[in-house]
């Protein structure tokens, strides 16, 4: 069987072909699994750590670590990442689930 997947040399591209809801959906789920083991608590901070980590890494590797313009520096395509995260993060669980 062959297995052909799409490759870049650019990290750039591969901030460009991000699709914000599946990445939303896969932290959703760690979120649940580490909300299982630790607590509510641990699993919003890790939410929260892993979205300050990805826009971090995307302004010192491809903004070149400039904020002149004082905003969020963030692809069109993940632009509603913030707003995604902290739904997540300020969403009232209903944990554990009502019977």
């Amino acid at each position: 069987m062959t297995l052909a997947l799409p490759t870049t040399q650019s990290l750039q591209d591969v901030y460009a072909s991000a699709d914000q809801c599946a990445i939303t959906t896969y932290f959703s789920h760690k979120a649940v699994e580490r909300s299982l083991g630790s607590g509510l608590e641990n699993a919003r901070d890790a939410l929260q750590s892993k979205l300050v980590e990805l826009l971090q890494t995307y302004r010192k590797e491809l903004a070149g670590g400039n904020m002149g313009g004082g905003g969020l520096q963030f692809p069109a395509n993940l632009r509603g990442l913030p707003v995604l995260f902290l739904g997540l993060m300020k969403h009232v669980s209903q944990f554990p689930c009502p019977s």
